[in-house]
């Protein structure tokens, strides 16, 4: 049984991110990296396209719950959802995450 829920990426806005999150379509899959050696977030969770162009993270209030997940063997990805922002704005990136 999948389960699955929205959320939004966090810092898009860092390096070339934004240009990255400028070239994603609704509906594309992104895929979820577990990245337990983060030093600023043992629990941080990249955002990545299929050819590994990262997108950003998941949020800390989400990753907590879905990292542990994660390190349990469960399997994640997301597809976008929405890109919003774009003119004299920053793109943003909503995904729907499902878990497997």
């Amino acid at each position: 049984m999948n389960n699955s829920f929205f959320s939004k990426v966090a810092g898009v806005t860092y390096g070339d991110r934004q240009l990255v999150a400028k070239s994603l379509r609704v509906g594309e899959r992104l895929l979820l990296l577990r990245e337990p050696t983060n030093i600023y977030d043992k629990n941080a969770i990249k955002v990545l396209t299929l050819d590994n162009r990262q997108v950003g993270y998941i949020a800390s209030s989400t990753a907590v719950s879905l990292a542990y997940q994660m390190d349990k063997g469960k399997s994640c990805y997301c597809l976008v959802e929405a890109v919003t922002g774009g003119g004299m704005n920053n793109y943003g990136v909503n995904i729907k995450i499902i878990q497997e």
